[in-house]
């Protein structure tokens, strides 16, 4: 881009070139290109918009986004106690110990599969991460 002298129209300032990306839709380039002279005069002519999105002149902190983990809801079933296969899951010590504890609830776990999907996958998950950490301190 060149900005000319009015008074000497010889003379010119030349600012390199910029390219963006902008929407992936028909317009996506023309937002890119307007965008782009946009801040190359701001940035040659040091200009301030007045505009509140100025970028830099006055930043702010960024907001604690620290988001408090919410428990998932056991999905209980009438005939089965869920949450006791869950803690019984999770409170063995070692791979001997969990495999015993899915032979004890193997029926548990197929009455599950068939008439509760939602509290089984509630189980597999918690025991499926609970043995992948026997299996990772195992190797320790």
């Amino acid at each position: 881009m060149r900005v000319y002298d009015i008074d000497d129209p010889t003379q010119h300032l030349l600012v390199d070139g910029c390219s963006a990306f902008g929407n992936l839709d028909k317009f996506g380039t023309g937002n890119a290109m307007s965008y782009s002279r946009k801040y190359a005069f701001l940035n040659l002519l040091n200009l301030k918009t007045g505009i509140k999105d100025e970028d830099g002149y006055e930043p702010k902190p960024f907001e604690d986004s620290t988001e408090q983990s919410v428990e998932e809801p056991t999905y209980m079933d009438d005939t089965i106690d869920v949450e006791a296969i869950m803690d019984a899951f999770t409170n063995t010590k070692s791979l001997k110990d969990f495999e015993s504890v899915n032979e004890q609830y193997k029926n548990d776990i197929q009455f599950l599969i068939k008439n509760n999907l939602s509290a089984y996958k509630q189980v597999y998950n918690a025991a499926g991460v609970h043995k992948t950490k026997l299996e990772n301190n195992k190797g320790q």
